[in-house]
Parts: structure tokens; sequence; C-alpha cells
């Protein structure tokens, strides 16, 4: 996800073992007051296009 998230313009880290437990890792976004709503926006569009159109499982923990 973090490098589908690049390739759309939007900064994030990946968060994985040994950081967390294996088949869980995270996906660890920056917002700042310098953030317009549009990036916000723009971000959560994006992870919705790819939770739609991915075969993997996300879940909210």
């Amino acid at each position: 996800m973090s490098e589908y998230l690049y390739q759309e313009g939007i900064a994030s880290e990946a968060v994985l073992n040994p950081a967390v437990p294996d088949n869980e890792s995270r996906v660890r976004f920056l917002i700042t007051s310098e953030d317009s709503d549009a990036q916000i926006e723009k971000t959560v569009d994006v992870i919705a296009n790819f939770a739609n159109s991915s075969d993997q499982v996300l879940e909210s923990s």
C-alpha cells in the first residue's frame, strides 16, 4: 500500500516487522497544520480506491 500511495504522490511509511507483529503491518502518515483539506481528502480517496481495487483485506484495529 505504501508504494501505491507513493505513486499517487502521497508520502507515507510502511511499519513492518519487527516493529509490529507479522501480518499486522501498518502505514504511517504525518499530517500537519500545513496540509490542506484538499490534500487530506485526496489521501482518503486514494486509500478508498486502493481498498476497493485490492485483493488485500484492510482491517481497522
